[in-house]
């Protein structure tokens, strides 16, 4: 069987399944940013209610829409979780206190430490990857290293504990 002047029909389907993950690996990172935009706004309002601010956000940037449901998934998750998340990240953050970083890398390091713990759906390197790219966009110096450094050690010990739990000792709170 030879190919048509269309081209092999598996080639079309591969570039249609590859466009269709393309599409949905951007507008997860769109989301990502959307997401930071958000946690970076209400580190300023902390007595406004975060889901305000979600729709603050999106009144104002109606292009964003499309990025709502895991943008708010995220947000949501960081905020209602913010406690346990700094917590991780103080042990995380060797020789560093977390109110010593700026606002953003706060924010990036709190998004990545939620999606490596809270979201399986993500896979971990793809949570640390994509918080580097945030940090190279939106920060300025080493914030990009010292947020891999963290978030790698986030996923660490959240392996740790998992790993503990399937050789039968005593189960960690992951």
């Amino acid at each position: 069987m030879g190919r048509g002047p269309g081209g092999d029909r598996n080639d079309q389907l591969g570039q249609t399944t590859l466009n269709a993950c393309f599409t949905q690996v951007s507008s997860r990172r769109k989301s990502r940013e959307t997401a930071l935009k958000i946690l970076y706004q209400a580190e300023f309002a902390q007595n406004e209610n975060i889901g305000d601010k979600v729709v603050e956000y999106f009144c104002e940037n109606p292009s964003d829409v499309g990025q709502r449901e895991f943008a708010e998934i995220l947000v949501e998750g960081v905020t209602k979780r913010k406690t346990d998340i700094d917590e991780r990240l103080g042990k995380a953050l060797k020789n560093w206190e977390l109110s010593r970083l700026g606002y953003v890398e706060r924010a990036i390091l709190r998004l990545g430490v939620f999606e490596i713990i809270y979201q399986p759906v993500t896979p971990d390197k793809v949570a640390i990857n994509e918080a580097i790219e945030l940090a190279k966009t939106f920060c300025q110096g080493e914030s990009a290293s010292l947020i891999n450094g963290a978030l790698d050690y986030a996923m660490k010990e959240k392996n740790r504990a998992v790993q503990h739990d399937k050789n039968g000792k005593a189960k960690e709170d992951i």
